[in-house]
């Protein structure tokens, strides 16, 4: 399976040189299952649809908007009950989490994509 260079946001994303994506991780599996539903949404918009390169898109393909994306992450936490933080938080809590499970650092270095450890 193949996926497109650019996978969220607005911004072209490309794996950096040396480094290939897993599918048959979790994440990877998420990814296929996400692309395999937008198949069938590009088929339900027909002409509506727009081919925006993108896996994580609205109905008709066009990106999602980071605001639309915020006000729903608020929404999730306030059902559940927990306080505001920014989405990007969440990438401190899970390296947090992982170094608290022992994970060696190199690896979570190379889980968020930093060229060195920090």
């Amino acid at each position: 399976m193949s996926l497109p260079g650019r996978w969220f946001g607005y911004k072209p994303f490309a794996m950096p040189r040396g480094r290939a994506p897993v599918y048959h991780t979790p994440l990877g599996i998420i990814l296929a299952a996400k692309l395999d539903r937008q198949s069938k949404e590009r088929a339900a918009a027909r002409s509506l649809w727009q081919d925006s390169g993108y896996v994580f898109t609205t109905p008709t393909g066009t990106p999602v908007d980071p605001r639309n994306d915020f006000r729903q992450f608020q929404k999730l936490l306030t059902r559940a009950g927990l306080p505001s933080v920014r989405l990007h938080d969440l990438r401190h809590t899970a390296a947090t989490l992982l170094l608290a499970q022992h994970v060696p650092a190199r690896v979570v270095m190379e889980i968020l994509g930093h060229s060195q450890i920090a």
